[in-house]
């Protein structure tokens, strides 16, 4: 019974294996636009349905082999032999691939594939349906992967039907079949062979580096106060910009930020000051990092973030005042506190917009302390501060649709012919210049009325023709 229970384990596991192996290659493979209906071209015989195309996209951190897929409904091509769809890449079947060359010279050559026949259980239609239909893609198990019908009907977007746009995948994680995951392409033509704008998610942001482990710095051995009130007791006048640390007339130490000691290699890592008698001779260590900013660097940023490796506690100040804080107490805590716990803690990272307002154009210092826990026995203190300016890019800056709504709009007034008015409105968050941007009430005549130059919609404004 054993072997036999043993046996069939097996063979369950292999079924899992090969389920999952013939299932995932299409996971990630998506159908990113189509070209259904480009716009009317009255000179050619059959409009312009030569520039009928259909977008894969591979959303895999690997290749795609497409050896032997096949569309095997809507229309007929089968993917030759060698086929790679690389990690994050494009390809574009088309219908007449001479004419995609021409009409997008910036898609590469070696991304466009074809032609596609239709493939519509014998009727006579030559094109992709302007009305809707099934497109499906099976893979060389002729196993169908993709499979989901457009339509140009409500609740579908209409523009990609004759005026131009195409058809995207707007929410690549979204049910293909449901028309909420699709959207007109953002520009005429849309996009064959890379992304649209709606398609991009939110960019990066940009990280200007303040203060860098290895940055040169101040420290003070905490065997006293670094800055004594008059009774003695603590204080933060050491976090402060004009503070004196001059080592020629202090007790504070010339050293490059990362101090503390340890047996551990990661930790050595983030360690360029070494205090070798720190381990049971005192608890805590003050560090002052100074650096510039220009005005202009301040304007620009969105946010600060501070990121402090620490073992065992510590508070970050920023130009005399308070930032982030991990596992010491005290307001502020004195030479002697320990940290609550002694615990190896992984990279404290904080983020905040408020921090901004602290910076001043010129010098300015971020100042750190440290509280190791059980200082005559313990093992290691690490201590590091890194800070940040954050530049978050907008986004959609050309997408009008993304920000500007038609909120009203009043249509045949019958009280006073002639009244009737169309109104805008920008939801925010940022200002939005009309510029270049028209109105139309006719999907072939797309720029029939064009908004006076000048008109900048700010947060919440609305304007009305």
């Amino acid at each position: 019974m054993k072997g036999q229970g043993q046996h069939w384990c097996s063979l369950l596991v292999m079924i899992l294996v090969g389920a999952l192996w013939t299932t995932q290659p299409g996971m990630a493979l998506v159908i990113s636009e189509v070209m259904y209906h480009p716009v009317e071209d009255t000179g050619t015989p059959d409009g312009n349905e030569t520039l009928e195309f259909i977008e894969l996209y591979n959303n895999r951190a690997v290749f795609e082999d497409l050896s032997g897929y096949t569309f095997t409904n809507g229309i007929n091509y089968t993917f030759p032999d060698g086929t790679i769809l690389g990690a994050k890449e494009y390809l574009v079947v088309a219908k007449d691939p001479n004419a995609i060359r021409s009409a997008y010279p910036e898609v590469p050559v070696g991304k466009i594939f074809g032609p596609f026949e239709m493939n519509n259980e014998g009727t006579k239609q030559t094109s992709l349906d302007n009305d809707g239909e099934r497109i499906e893609l099976s893979n060389a198990n002729e196993e169908i992967i993709i499979s989901f019908r457009y339509n140009d009907a409500r609740p579908w977007p209409n523009a990609p039907d004759g005026t131009g746009h195409s058809l995207i995948l707007a929410r690549p994680g979204a049910d293909p079949e449901g028309a909420s995951a699709w959207a007109p392409s953002t520009f005429i033509g849309g996009t064959p062979g890379g992304p649209d704008e709606a398609q991009v998610g939110p960019p990066e942001p940009n990280l200007v580096t303040l203060v860098d482990v290895g940055h040169p710095g101040r420290y003070f051995k905490g065997t006293q106060e670094p800055s004594p009130g008059p009774g003695g007791e603590p204080n933060t006048a050491w976090t402060e910009i004009g503070f004196n640390d001059d080592p020629n007339t202090t007790a504070w130490l010339n050293g490059p930020s990362g101090y503390g000691y340890s047996n551990q290699p990661e930790e050595l890592l983030t360690i360029n000051t070494i205090l070798s008698d720190m381990q049971g001779g005192y608890t805590s260590v003050y560090a002052r990092l100074r650096f510039t900013v220009t005005a202009e660097q301040i304007a620009s940023f969105t946010q600060l973030r501070s990121t402090v490796h620490y073992d065992d506690g510590y508070v970050l100040y920023l130009n005399g005042e308070e930032i982030p804080r991990a596992n010491v107490n005290g307001d502020p805590p004195a030479f002697y506190t320990e940290g609550n716990s002694a615990s190896d803690y992984g990279p404290d990272m904080r983020e905040s917009s408020s921090w901004v307002s602290l910076l001043v154009p010129g010098t300015n210092v971020l100042a750190i302390q440290g509280h190791n826990t059980n200082p005559s026995t313990s093992s290691d203190f690490v201590l590091t501060a890194e800070l940040d300016g954050v530049i978050v890019p907008v986004s959609g800056g050309d997408d009008i649709r993304a920000r500007v709504v038609i909120n009203e709009l009043l249509a045949n007034s019958d009280a006073a012919p002639g009244t009737d008015w169309l109104e805008l409105y920008n939801p925010g968050p940022i200002p939005v210049d009309l510029n270049d941007v028209y109105l139309s009430d006719g999907r072939f005549e797309l720029l029939q009325y064009k908004i006076p130059d000048g008109i900048v919609l700010q947060p919440g404004e609305f304007w009305a023709v």
